[in-house]
């Protein structure tokens, strides 16, 4: 079987490499092909991925009729198979990232946030000894603000039983899933509804 070339656009190639499961994008601009390997080694004119292209394009949507053997398709599953790997192996990667830099951030947060209120002690007594509501300095003004009484909620049941201290948030939406039971059960559009078929889709199972 050929080196399946997938083609993206008129212009847009991704090209299989040596490794399983891994692509590299050609692309033609005015007649003239460039490849992404061409970055990383840039003194090289005319790549191997560049001359699959050249001599053998491929749509990525095949003719009804096009000869394939079992095996070939069974390799393309095997590319297939190891692009879901690599996307979750980028996936569990990206999440250990962000656990870490959440870590890190709570972690540098809560020292800056240390840092802080061992001064605001300071700036705060200031102004109690020399009873002061506010007082403007070179780099700014400190003031001493009067906050409302915290309200502590000590026995919900009880306020939520009187009724009067009770806030009820409404959110209304469509429920696709009972419109698709009536349609299914009367066969009938309800107004405002249209359906649009789709191609079917392909899915597939991989063995481990």
């Amino acid at each position: 079987m050929d080196t399946l070339i997938i083609n993206e656009g008129d212009n847009t190639f991704l090209v299989p490499t040596e490794i399983v499961g891994e692509l590299m994008e050609v692309t033609l601009n005015n007649g003239n092909y460039s490849c992404e390997c061409n970055k990383l080694t840039p003194w090289e004119n005319e790549c191997d991925h560049i001359k699959q292209v050249i001599n053998n394009k491929m749509d990525y949507i095949p003719e009804s009729d096009t000869a394939f053997e079992m095996a070939d398709i069974d390799r393309l599953l095997l590319r297939v198979k190891a692009i879901d790997e690599i996307e979750q192996d980028i996936t569990t990667s990206s999440q250990e990232q962000l656990r870490s830099i959440k870590l890190w951030t709570e972690i540098r947060m809560s020292r800056l946030n240390k840092q802080r209120d061992y001064y605001l002690v300071y700036l705060k007594a200031y102004l109690e000894s020399k009873n002061k509501r506010t007082e403007k300095l070179v780099n700014g003004t400190i003031s001493l603000r009067k906050l409302q009484p915290q309200l502590i909620i000590e026995d919900e049941e009880k306020v939520l039983s009187q009724g009067e201290f009770v806030r009820t948030k409404s959110v209304t939406s469509i429920d696709k899933k009972s419109i698709r039971n009536s349609i299914k059960a009367t066969g009938v559009l309800p107004d405002g509804i249209d359906l649009v078929e789709q191609a079917d889709k392909l899915s597939y199972k991989l063995e481990n």
